[in-house]
């Protein structure tokens, strides 16, 4: 599937990615800290948790991010947006009707018109 400037492919670095990571981090140093409050030294247990608290403490107040569902909602957006690059590049008979369609979004002009564009220089 080309690529459309501007659009980062998932897993190499955009937001979604950079989110999904975060909160996979803090799943992880959760769990942790469950194991070492379960198994660990109190200085074990002190670690855990601080590692858990920093985690945490970036996405509350750095992120702004007080529910995951934003980040999963982020991560499919990015998904969808590379289904849509590849139907528009691969399928040239939809891609004039999913432009359109695109179109008809006020936020998803300029990226209508990106799609639009880099189709053009591959043909």
């Amino acid at each position: 599937m080309a690529e459309v400037p501007g659009v980062t492919p998932p897993g190499e670095g955009d937001a979604a990615d950079t989110m999904t990571r975060i909160v996979e981090l803090a799943d992880s140093a959760r769990r942790a800290r469950q194991i070492a409050d379960a198994t660990g030294t109190a200085q074990t247990k002190a670690r855990a948790q601080a590692a858990e608290l920093a985690v945490l403490n970036i996405l509350v107040k750095r992120l702004d991010i007080t529910s995951v569902t934003p980040v999963y909602l982020s991560s499919m957006t990015a998904a969808l947006a590379h289904v849509v690059q590849g139907i528009v590049s691969e399928r040239p008979e939809t891609r004039a009707d999913v432009l359109a369609m695109m179109r008809q979004h006020t936020a998803l002009v300029e990226l209508a018109d990106k799609l639009a564009t880099r189709t053009q220089e591959q043909q």
